[in-house]
């Protein structure tokens, strides 16, 4: 079953600044997050690679990752993004949206089989669709990315009552 274009009333919410929790994931032209979704939205960037390590250096366990990922998945105000499954899998669970970017870079990550270890866009997505379809939206046109670009987080006050950052002091 294909997954939908546009969820009904979820990209509209989307574009008009009313989601709080984001997951990222595929390969658009330019960065998807560490650019203009974070900034336009209001929400506080998290990157998986940033949190692979201890500061100390050390490489942190599957366990650790995992206590880390539910830790950061639990706050408020956030666009997520990351290949480790763990890692996509609380984010996804926690998200009011997930941006799938399918263009023409995803594509071509996801038919080379050399790629396919270097970033497992193929399994995010399929455990996206299996999971999470209600919250799926795939960016696959240009004028999508440009709309993004556009977008600016609504300030708390004109939230509608019952989402889920209406009551957050400073949001």
């Amino acid at each position: 079953m294909p997954y939908a274009h546009e969820r009904e009333g979820l990209w509209e919410r989307l574009v008009s600044g009313r989601v709080t929790e984001v997951f990222v994931f595929g390969v658009a032209d330019g960065s998807t997050l560490g650019t203009y979704l974070p900034q336009t939205l209001g929400l506080e960037p998290i990157v998986c690679d940033a949190y692979k390590y201890t500061r100390s250096g050390e490489l942190r366990s599957y366990d650790e990752l995992v206590q880390v990922a539910q830790q950061l998945a639990e706050g408020k105000r956030w666009v997520a993004e990351g290949g480790v499954p763990i890692w996509a899998a609380t984010f996804m669970d926690r998200a009011q949206a997930i941006l799938f970017f399918d263009t023409f870079r995803s594509r071509l990550v996801r038919s080379d089989p050399r790629q396919r270890g270097k970033d497992d866009v193929l399994g995010a997505e399929r455990f996206a669709r299996e999971h999470f379809p209600e919250k799926l939206l795939a960016i696959t046109e240009p004028m999508q990315i440009q709309t993004l670009r556009r977008v600016r987080a609504v300030p708390a006050q004109q939230r509608a009552p019952g989402s889920t950052s209406a009551a957050e002091p400073g949001a």
